[in-house]
């Protein structure tokens, strides 16, 4: 068969060290072309050196991110490259990882049948998707693969057991011919060494918990910490430095094993989840012990009486004193260990089920459905706003005239050009205009929200940039997720959506929206005619039209409110006006700019620079945090209203890394 494989990375890893094993077993037998994000990367060199084709396609990771990458992914001509790789004729597709989706799309628009090699578990909160469930984005993968092949047992059981593909475990090492033995270290000195790339999922503090421990009970143990530097990395430094402990850091090396190969040395793997646990059987087949956590992949691999509950300090330090106590005897158990581990997956039963498999998904039909090209078609919907420029500056100039404000549209056109080249312009002409004191609330603060026209030429002027795309695609994907989950029609509510093309977008997508800002403002004007306007141009009677309305008459299923709490005298009131128009179980998008205290926002209100960050904890008395988006951070956050007998969540905010984190830094740079 001739083969297309998309890699989410060209850069060595973990999966590509499985994708390399993959690779060597095609070529027995088969042909491969494979497609990179990058053409720049050790992986792309290697690839090139065995002759294996490769091509560019500058998509990568599709997690947590997927509302931004799809997004992105609007830039491309897929009508293009389809038409670019269906004369190859290629007889199957595989995307090499469940974090990447575009191989699974273009499979399925060239009619082919697709497979996914998943390397993930997805209950890992730095990868899980943030604007839909988790399950949601495993169906996507799974209803767009015709076969699924899975590091270990444990990621492959986070797949549906209903669905009938065929499926495969494929370990990501290739499992070959046992060493003679590893000579015995001449050193007396005990090693702890982790392997890999420091993240807070590697739970690398722990080691340092380990140590510390054995420290105290008189153990010199050097921890050594081998890999690049991730998200905990300068947590793990920290703690370090509180604990006293002898420790190396040691960047990412092609055969780390070699650092403390005359060492009594034991790699450990302290990971709070771990899909398969590569450096178990690396180390093992290098004869070093290994003590892991019984997090996933690794109680696949050792034998029982290595394996530790996950942060149990106790079982594990007596485990590591066991080893030291007879180092040579665990040297060779571990061998022994290998040893089976090779017989098992290193076996002519094993190529041909893998062989069977590939035989399989191949004959297997492909779906015609398609999750994510439904996701794509709603972010396109979303994203190109069916007014286009001069549309909206002709609603400007009409409200414009209809106050008598004398302006052309030139300089109209002039207008918004010197918006984009000078942020914050239009409103602060408005602001001398007025009378109004920056910054403040006041009655002069009101009538420029009522007469004013510069607000609205800012949101005509940033009206398609990227940070509103990605926020609207977000909520775009989460109200269809949410639509799908209540199986009806939702009612929206846009509070304060100035100019209404956040309504005019979601109409645009097929939801139901009514419009609501300060009554009877230019603001509202604007929103008016471009509510006309887009009611005018849209094509055929099914096309959904936003209401506009004047006073808020029941409880709506969701409530879109962005950028808007920051201008109030009063957030309070109005996160328990927010409430009182949600129904409970519903659902509110709502972003805040508190610390937005600057030249080029002189209406939002000083006083509310103290609620900096404390958006979540501030809607506690009626809603829970459902999740946020974290590209843009925060725009916006997900809550959901209580129901029944629910009840505020603090600690789940508390122990939110990314949340907390923002807290901080927001609280930091107002000076709490």
């Amino acid at each position: 068969m001739k083969l297309l494989i998309f890699s989410h990375s060209s850069q060595h890893g973990g999966a590509e060290t499985a994708l390399r094993n993959l690779v060597s077993r095609l070529l027995l037998l088969h042909e491969v072309h494979i497609v990179f994000p990058s053409l720049e990367g050790v992986e792309v060199r290697h690839y090139d050196a065995m002759g294996v084709p490769c091509f560019e396609l500058p998509l990568g990771f599709w997690l947590p991110h997927l509302s931004s990458t799809l997004v992105v992914a609007r830039n491309f001509s897929w009508q293009t490259i389809i038409e670019s790789l269906a004369p190859q004729k290629y007889d199957l597709v595989l995307s090499n990882t469940l974090a990447i989706l575009h191989g699974n799309l273009i499979a399925h628009l060239l009619g082919l049948p697709h497979v996914t090699y998943v390397h993930e578990y997805l209950d890992d909160p730095e990868l899980a998707p943030t604007v839909i469930t988790k399950q949601k984005f495993l169906d996507l993968v799974e209803s767009g693969s015709t076969g699924i092949i899975s590091c270990s047992s444990m990621v492959m059981g986070q797949f549906s057991s209903k669905t009938k593909q065929p499926r495969l475990v494929l370990p990501p090492y290739s499992f070959p011919k046992p060493r003679i033995g590893r000579q015995q270290p001449s050193q007396e000195d005990l090693v702890l060494q982790v392997i890999g790339n420091v993240s807070f999922r590697k739970n690398v503090t722990f080691a340092a918990d380990v140590t510390k421990a054995l420290g105290v009970l008189g153990h010199k143990v050097r921890l050594d910490i081998i890999g690049n530097g991730g998200n905990s990395i300068n947590r793990v430094q920290r703690v370090l430095e509180k604990r006293g402990i002898s420790a190396r850091l040691i960047n990412h090396e092609i055969d780390p094993y070699v650092i403390n190969s005359n060492s009594r040395v034991i790699t450990l793997v302290c990971s709070t989840t771990e899909p398969y646990g590569l450096t178990v059987a690396e180390s093992l087949y290098q004869g070093i012990p290994v003590v892991a956590s019984m997090s996933g992949g690794p109680s696949e691999l050792l034998r029982p009486n290595r394996l530790y509950p996950v942060n149990d300090i106790d079982v594990c330090a007596r485990i590591l004193l066991s080893i030291w106590q007879d180092y040579p005897a665990a040297c060779i158990d571990a061998s022994l260990n290998y040893q089976d581990l090779h017989e098992t997956y290193h076996s002519p039963a094993k190529t041909a089920e893998f062989e069977a498999f590939l035989a399989a998904a191949h004959q297997t039909v492909p779906s015609s459905y398609s999750g994510i090209k439904d996701l794509m078609s709603l972010t396109d919907s979303i994203a190109d706003v069916p007014l286009d420029t001069p549309q909206l500056k002709q609603s400007l100039l009409n409200v414009a005239n209809y106050n008598e404000l004398s302006l052309t549209l030139d300089e109209i056109d002039f207008l918004i050009e010197q918006e984009r080249n000078l942020p914050g312009n239009a409103v602060t002409t408005d602001i001398k205009r007025f009378g109004v004191i920056p910054f403040g609330s006041s009655e002069a603060m009101e009538r420029l929200y009522r007469e004013g026209l510069g607000l609205a030429i800012e949101l005509v002027a940033t009206s398609g940039d990227e940070g509103r795309l990605q926020m609207a695609a977000f909520i775009g994907c989460h109200l269809k997720q949410e639509t799908q989950d209540k199986n009806q029609q939702l009612s929206i509510l846009a509070l304060g959506d100035g100019t209404a093309l956040d309504s005019i977008r979601l109409a645009a997508a097929g939801f139901f929206v009514d419009y609501i800002d300060v009554d009877k403002s230019n603001m509202s004007k604007v929103a008016a005619e471009n509510i006309a306007t887009y009611a005018r141009t849209t094509a055929g009677p099914s096309n959904n039209i936003p209401r506009i309305i004047e006073q808020v008459e029941y409880q709506y299923d969701a409530i879109v409110c962005l950028e808007v709490i920051q201008h109030l005298s009063d957030p309070i009131s109005f996160i328990s006006f927010i409430s009182r128009c949600l129904k409970p179980g519903g659902v509110a998008y709502v972003s805040e700019c508190f610390n937005g205290v600057q030249d080029r926002w002189p209406t939002h209100i000083a006083t509310n620079e103290l609620y900096a960050g404390l958006l979540p904890f501030m809607m506690l008395d009626s809603f829970q945090l459902e999740t946020y988006n974290k590209l843009p951070f925060g725009k916006p956050y997900v809550f959901r209203k209580y129901e029944g007998e629910d009840s505020p969540q603090v600690m789940k905010l508390l122990l939110d890394r990314d949340l907390l984190l923002n807290l901080l830094i927001q609280r930091l740079d107002i000076g709490v």
